[in-house]
């Protein structure tokens, strides 16, 4: 299908909100205003890159380009997982440590795949109602929720619960969201015809609800506990998503989303760059960053028109 310039002029946006999550946007201004934000407004970058994912998958299966699209995920994270193996290799690790590095993926590495493990449940299920597939896919989101919110509450003593692999993953994340880009893909008539009121309702609604949660979770679990899922997610990411199906607007945006791909992959080497530097507010490091990563992805451009593994 041709490429939608709104959800590419997101995907960029998504970028720099990954950067200022992974760089304390705001912590030296305000903790709450930091918190509002890190564990908030930016924690819908990530459904939404699954959500993006999960809308083109469905042209995808249609055009039977599933093996490409799982060896394309599959070089890319070997890739970038070798351009990292100076942080996460470590010679002090046994077989067993280092075999579930690569399962669950280093750093920002988690997403490739947990998007291919989403994927290969979506497959199984494709062909099932639509409302089954929902409801499955819903479930399965606040299956992960309540784990998160189980395990920050201390409701089980077990370490075992506190680890964030256990929510953070292909079933209880990825799996959801890729779902949800799916099921708007496959009933795009029906999404096109959903009014710019409605859609500003959810909107509202989906963002008082979000600050209500996020708001909650600083005051009961303080600012030191990171929020990976948040239920009012469900919500606003489909909203926003559905609002930049339902109005398109037309600019060359190939390179747009390429950089977007790329900030997000470069992105934790500047942070590592710059560690010593810790002398720059967080709002400067958050912008010099994504500027680096921003620059950085030129060459990465380029490099991939060459090596289609890169991006």
């Amino acid at each position: 299908m041709s490429r939608n310039s709104t959800i590419d002029g997101l995907k960029f946006i998504l970028s720099f909100m990954v950067v200022g999550l992974h760089t304390g946007f705001l912590r030296d201004l305000s903790g709450l205003a930091n918190y509002l934000t890190v564990n908030g407004l930016f924690r819908m970058a990530v459904p939404l890159f699954f959500m993006i994912n999960g809308y083109y998958f469905y042209t995808t299966i249609k055009k039977n380009k599933v093996c490409q699209w799982f060896k394309h995920l599959f070089y890319l994270y070997l890739c970038w997982l070798g351009f990292y193996c100076y942080f996460w290799f470590s010679m002090d690790k046994n077989i067993s440590e280092l075999l579930l590095t690569l399962i669950i993926a280093p750093y920002h590495l988690w997403y490739l795949p947990a998007l291919m493990g989403a994927g290969s449940v979506l497959l199984l299920f494709k062909h099932i109602k639509t409302r089954y597939l929902f409801l499955f896919l819903i479930s399965m989101f606040l299956c992960g929720l309540l784990i998160q919110y189980a395990g920050h509450a201390e409701l089980f003593h077990h370490r075992f619960f506190k680890d964030y692999w256990l929510y953070r993953n292909f079933l209880f994340f990825g799996f959801p969201f890729l779902g949800l880009g799916f099921l708007i893909r496959k009933h795009l008539n029906f999404i096109q015809k959903i009014s710019i009121y409605w859609i500003l309702c959810g909107f509202l609604i989906g963002l008082g609800s979000l600050y209500l949660e996020v708001n909650f979770n600083f005051q009961t679990f303080g600012k030191y506990k990171n929020m990976d899922l948040l239920g009012s997610l469900l919500l606003i990411c489909p909203v926003i998503f559905i609002f930049c199906i339902r109005f398109k607007w037309s600019f060359h945006s190939q390179n747009w989303a390429l950089s977007a791909n790329a900030i997000y992959f470069i992105h934790p080497f500047f942070i590592w760059l710059l560690l010593s530097f810790n002398h720059l507010t967080s709002v400067i490091n958050t912008l010099l960053i994504f500027l680096l990563s921003l620059f950085s992805s030129l060459f990465l451009i380029k490099i991939n028109q060459r090596f289609q593994f890169i991006l």
